[in-house]
């Protein structure tokens, strides 16, 4: 083998692990929501984070509940680990979380996006925001109006859990709402 042919080896070999190293940092997850229709079935949700629940035709009370965070009849929703993609549940949990907002015609929320505590705070505030996000869309998307919803991230900066295992990473990824009061 002639040193031409030893340099070239090297220069393929240099160029082969710089493109796996630059592959592997972290990106930012796209935000895709998921657009299929409503699911119909009701499957068995978790009831964390879901306050008392109301009747499709029985109004939040605004004044009691301004600023209150998992008002009656509105849940938290999940994700997995750096994703902003609405599970099943999640979806069956937003749909619950329409009729309570379908019943209570001037009420208006903040959904908050969070996350866990990997990743730096710029990321995390990114991915709080697109978590938000995908909840508001898929709100509206069911009928409620975009002017009813503002959005805010979080981040990682306000846990629900302190841990720093999987089940508390897993209750910090979540989108709640608040109580902005009515129009």
């Amino acid at each position: 083998m002639s040193s031409l042919d030893k340099v070239m080896r090297l220069v393929c070999v240099g160029s082969l692990v710089m493109a796996v190293a630059s592959g592997c940092s972290k990106k930012e997850p796209e935000a895709p929501v998921d657009t299929a229709p409503p699911i119909s079935s009701t499957p068995q949700t978790g009831t964390y984070g879901r306050g008392p629940s109301l009747s499709s035709t029985q109004p939040l009370d605004l004044n009691e509940n301004r600023g209150q965070v998992d008002p009656p009849g509105l849940a938290r929703v999940y994700f997995e680990y750096d994703s902003t993609t609405l599970s099943m549940e999640a979806r069956t949990t937003l749909q619950e979380d329409y009729q309570t907002l379908k019943a209570s015609p001037s009420l208006r929320v903040e959904i908050e996006g969070h996350t866990d505590e990997r990743g730096t705070n710029e990321y995390n505030m990114a991915l709080g925001q697109k978590r938000a996000d995908a909840v508001k869309s898929y709100l509206v998307q069911l009928g409620v109006s975009s002017s009813r919803i503002e959005t805010i991230s979080y981040g990682e900066e306000l846990p629900a859990e302190t841990g720093h295992d999987e089940a508390a990473f897993y209750k910090n990824r979540r989108a709640q709402f608040r109580v902005l009061g009515g129009q």
